[in-house]
């Protein structure tokens, strides 16, 4: 895959910076998307950016992506802790990360997905003695007893136990040891000087309630789409799809199809009932085909699979009439932000952090979570509506152009660090001269909570 068009961007603010990327695997769903976007933009503004992760795999930028260390025989060993119950403990390879030499180059560490059997909890604030930390937060598991999304369960803002989720990633174990987690957590990021970054007004509002990070600045800075892929054109990407330009043209994208909580069944349900002669339904994801392609053989199905292709995944946005969208649980949802980049409706179901990228009627449509009936007939009306579709696909593009650029959110970034950067150098030099520092990593002084 080729790094982002940032041919013309140049950093705004002065001297490069050294920064190290930390994510559990470098390909997988949006979080990898946004940690390498991350990546090749600061390095196409003349920054050193490395991504470091616990598996590594695509050699695509080899040269700037490397492997935690670690043996088999240590990672099989903290996977036996997590058969236990205990996530992200006893790992070596953070711990080696921690003390080398390679953080000696580095301006900061950016933290992102915690998850994964790569960094152990306990290892962070190690990090943090050693540079300043920012981490990004692309989901809840930083702030819960074990689960990425907790759903209607609150026990997360006081005390985990008893999990609803005990059998699902990332708890797929037979043992309930989500409330020593979250104590395990409370322990380690109490006082953490860190700098947290979250996508939405959602997660920003649980992380502060959660009482987890008490020292903790946290920003918000949404996830980037690189407009100069994901953008309008569906006359020629119909042409390159073999599709007819009349013809209605519906969209459903995840990781992973068959994943429960992107909740593809109910979509499947509805556009079995939704009746529009000559529906097409492209399928872009990990999925069984046959069941798919059997409950919907009313229209024509195309199971285009995997996609690493950005380009090739644009044009699926862009051949699109219509993209549906029933997650049941999200943070700020790239696929959401590309098909609008590309100009196609959104039809989502109304959820956290997907309510703030929509604006119902006006940029897309939103319909109760999990109510089948109401998305079948949100479809049905839409997709036999071609001109008012076409309106709020272009109101959409114009939203992502104006909000969403990859430049404005390099741009944020770049500020973030320099902001970090300044501040610790100055408390620096007041510890130097005998003043009283404070956290580096947040501008905050470590307080126990009330």
């Amino acid at each position: 895959m080729k790094p982002p068009r940032l041919s013309r961007m140049t950093s705004r603010t002065g001297k490069s910076l050294s920064i190290a990327l930390l994510n559990a695997t470098d390909y997988a769903g949006g979080a990898e998307s946004v940690v390498r976007m991350l990546r090749d933009g600061l390095r196409c503004r003349g920054h050193e950016a490395v991504l470091w992760v616990g598996r590594q795999r695509s050699k695509d930028n080899a040269e700037h992506t490397r492997r935690l260390p670690g043996r088999a025989s240590q990672r099989r060993a903290a996977k036996r802790y997590a058969e236990k119950g205990f996530f992200n403990i006893g790992l070596p390879a953070s711990q080696s990360f921690c003390q080398s030499t390679a953080l000696s180059a580095v301006d900061l560490v950016h933290l992102h997905n915690l998850h994964g059997h790569y960094f152990s909890i306990t290892d962070v604030p190690r990090l943090t003695e050693r540079v300043p930390l920012v981490w990004t937060f692309h989901d809840f598991f930083p702030i819960t007893g074990g689960c990425v999304f907790p759903y209607d369960c609150d026990r997360w803002m006081s005390r985990c136990g008893s999990c609803p989720q005990q059998g699902q990633y990332p708890i797929a174990t037979q043992f309930d040891r989500t409330r020593r987690m979250q104590s395990i957590k409370r322990q380690a990021f109490r006082d953490l000087p860190v700098t947290i970054v979250t996508p939405s007004r959602h997660l920003n509002g649980a992380v502060k309630r959660s009482g987890v990070f008490t020292a903790a600045d946290v920003h918000i800075i949404p996830y980037g789409v690189d407009t100069h892929v994901f953008q309008p054109g569906r006359r020629e990407a119909r042409m390159h799809l073999g599709l007819s330009p009349d013809r209605p043209v519906v969209l459903l994208v995840a990781q992973g199809l068959d994943d429960p909580r992107k909740g593809i069944e109910h979509a499947v349900a509805a556009l079995r009932q939704v009746g529009v002669p000559g529906l097409a339904v492209l399928l872009v994801g990990s999925v069984d085909v046959e069941p798919v392609a059997e409950a919907l053989s009313m229209h024509e199905v195309r199971a285009l699979g995997y996609l690493t292709s950005r380009t090739e995944v644009a044009r699926c946005y862009a051949a699109a009439d219509l993209f549906i969208f029933t997650s049941l649980a999200e943070n700020f949802p790239c696929v959401v932000q590309e098909a609008m980049a590309c100009g196609t409706a959104v039809l989502a179901f109304d959820i956290d952090g997907v309510n703030e990228q929509i604006a119902h009627d006006q940029t897309g449509f939103l319909v109760p979570a999990g109510d089948t009936d109401r998305l079948t007939r949100a479809a049905g009306q839409l997709l036999r509506n071609a001109a008012g579709l076409a309106e709020i696909g272009s109101a959409a593009g114009r939203h992502a152009q104006a909000h969403w650029t990859l430049e404005a959110f390099l741009d944020r970034h770049e500020r973030l660090y320099r902001e970090i950067l300044d501040r610790t150098a100055r408390l620096s030099r007041a510890k130097s001269q005998g003043g009283r520092a404070r956290n580096p990593g947040s501008g905050l002084r470590p307080r126990r909570p009330s």
